[in-house]
């Protein structure tokens, strides 16, 4: 076999770094696709009780039709557990955390080291954030279950989607590079999200969307079979690469905000600038 052609003829030089975050992305998207997909499959993983929640739920609904019952009990109990359902996605989470700032800054990754690195390191704040997320998450689906009125299923959904959801995805990915004290990273995560508004919105929108489709009952097994197959496509080959996107954006964040004054060192880190020596 001629291996010629699997390797650059060119050397390497830091001009061949991305020069912005974009061309980041997609560099990382080439090199390290199955890496990302591995992620996805370990993310479903982890998903797998809240998944199965949810599917029992939907699968009462279809029952409950054909037999003319009530499945008010099914409901309560499965909501009941959503939360741990949600705190077990912490695990994953934390450890991805160490990898994709890495991915970020185009460092190695030896994937399973620092998938284990990243849950010692990231687990405890992580833990934090996802209980706060699992109280809204459970709040709004017993509203959605069981509220008489729709002004009052929407108070949880409002303040979830508002202010809880988005502060919290920044107080995440601060998380795993700042090591301060989380009240302090809580605060930033506010602050970020209020001076970044629209670019925090466009971040949230992917992970979201699919809330609107699961929110439809399904009537036959068909068809709530068919939507844990498109979840299980959306989880495995397009969640690993949100996550990317949302990780650059916030580093596009930390370097306007903290490491242009109190770590320099870091900011457009991976990139090349032209001129300068210090993006390696």
């Amino acid at each position: 076999m001629n291996k010629r052609g699997l390797y650059s003829s060119s050397e390497f030089s830091k001009k061949l770094l991305p020069k912005n975050r974009r061309e980041v992305f997609f560099d990382v998207f080439k090199m390290h696709f199955f890496s990302f997909v591995k992620m996805g499959l370990i993310f479903f993983f982890f998903s797998l009780p809240l998944l199965s929640l949810h599917f029992i739920k939907d699968y009462s609904y279809i029952v409950a039709s054909e037999n003319d019952v009530s499945n008010s009990m099914v409901l309560i109990i499965c909501t009941a557990l959503e939360f741990i359902g949600v705190m077990i996605l912490s695990i994953p989470i934390a450890g991805f955390g160490k990898i994709y700032h890495e991915y970020a800054w185009l460092e190695p990754v030896f994937f399973l080291n620092d998938f284990k690195e990243g849950i010692k390191e990231n687990i405890v704040p992580t833990l934090k954030s996802m209980f706060i997320l699992s109280l809204n998450i459970v709040a709004f689906d017993f509203a959605y279950l069981f509220s008489p009125s729709g002004w009052l299923m929407a108070i949880p959904f409002g303040v979830g989607i508002a202010f809880i959801l988005p502060v919290v995805l920044h107080v995440i990915f601060i998380n795993f590079i700042y090591t301060n004290k989380y009240g302090v990273n809580f605060k930033l995560g506010c602050f970020f999200y209020l001076k970044h508004i629209i670019s925090t919105f466009l971040c949230l929108l992917p992970l979201i969307a699919p809330k609107v489709y699961t929110a439809f009952i399904m009537t036959n097994i068909i068809a709530l079979l068919t939507k844990y197959g498109v979840l299980l496509v959306y989880i495995i080959f397009l969640v690993p690469f949100i996550f990317l996107a949302i990780q650059l954006n916030e580093m596009r964040i930390f370097d306007i905000h903290i490491n242009i004054q109190r770590f320099p060192h870091l900011v457009d880190k991976g990139m090349y600038k032209g001129g300068e020596e210090g993006n390696e």
